[in-house]
């Protein structure tokens, strides 16, 4: 088997089946399907039966999983030498998009890991949005930290990795989960293959993980802190360190966390970096101070003010 196009679902068969009829439309026929559904209904389940289609391997988490872990499980499964990832949302855009993505892997032996370029759709006004991917695909191969601040590749449906490949989901992070993994990826194997050519249209559902989780801060302050745990070693190498620092302080100035016993109480599954610790405890001169001790060393004073 050359390529497993690796598709979770959660309730929501009616892009599901976008996905799938993209897929079969595919000039390429050497694959395999895995449908990794962690819905709540039966829906997608008897769909995929009444299909009778061989290349479909369908498997359903009953109860449901975090959605890391279904990824997993997904990959796993997978029985290709290349394993094409594409949410139940998103779709390929052409016939030849799978063919493309398995021969960017076949000539590019030294990497594990290829993306391509998308289009997505802005919400509310379902306005085409053309993403200029390439120019990052140098930068994250030098230092794939800034992936930390942004993330230069997109989703997953973007992806194609080989099977070889050792990395997996944490199913200790939900928000940030694709940054991780691509963090991961890049500092097992920093070689990408990247194809100059729009193949994926991504989808904007309801049910999309990131409007699901971007306003729970508890969940993003964790996740946060798991990844920088993870890849501190790598941070602190990086020509964007300062930057990383910067932003998660920024993350806790807006959450209005105002000390080290309240972040204590959120934080789970990880610990607080020495520099968050030094923010909340290392004295900070209030803006009366730094004003009055600058006009007292302009005027000869050598002191810092008496308020």
């Amino acid at each position: 088997m050359k390529v497993t196009v690796a598709i979770p679902t959660y309730n929501n068969l009616k892009d599901l089946k976008r996905a799938l009829d993209s897929v079969f439309m595919q000039d390429f026929e050497d694959y395999e399907i895995i449908i990794a559904d962690n819905s709540t209904n039966n829906e997608t389940e008897e769909y995929i039966k009444n299909l009778n289609n061989t290349s479909i391997n369908y498997f359903r988490n009953i109860p449901t999983i975090t959605p890391s872990a279904n990824w997993n499980k997904m990959l796993d499964k997978s029985q290709g030498e290349y394993i094409k990832i594409l949410f139940d949302d998103d779709w390929f855009l052409t016939k030849d998009a799978l063919r493309k993505m398995v021969e960017l892997m076949d000539n590019n032996p030294q990497s594990d890991f290829g993306y391509c370029k998308q289009i997505g759709f802005k919400r509310g006004t379902q306005k085409v949005v053309h993403r200029h991917a390439e120019k990052y695909v140098k930068r994250l191969q030098n230092d794939p930290m800034e992936l930390f601040l942004y993330n230069r590749i997109s989703a997953p449906s973007v992806v194609i990795i080989r099977n070889s490949l050792p990395c997996r989901f944490d199913e200790n992070i939900i928000w940030s989960n694709d940054t991780d993994y691509y963090m991961n990826v890049l500092t097992t194997n920093n070689k990408i293959a990247f194809i100059k050519e729009e193949l994926i249209a991504l989808g904007c559902p309801a049910t999309q993980l990131t409007q699901t989780y971007e306003k729970n801060i508890t969940r993003i302050i964790n996740d946060t802190f798991i990844i920088f745990n993870k890849f501190e070693q790598y941070i602190e190498n990086s020509q964007y360190r300062s930057h990383i620092h910067k932003r998660i302080i920024k993350i806790l100035q807006d959450s209005k966390i105002n000390d080290l016993l309240e972040l204590k109480k959120i934080l789970t599954n990880t610990s607080i970096p020495e520099f968050v610790v030094e923010y909340y405890t290392k004295p900070r001169q209030s803006l009366w101070r730094k004003v009055t001790a600058s006009l007292n060393l302009l005027s000869g004073g050598g002191g810092s003010g008496s308020r």
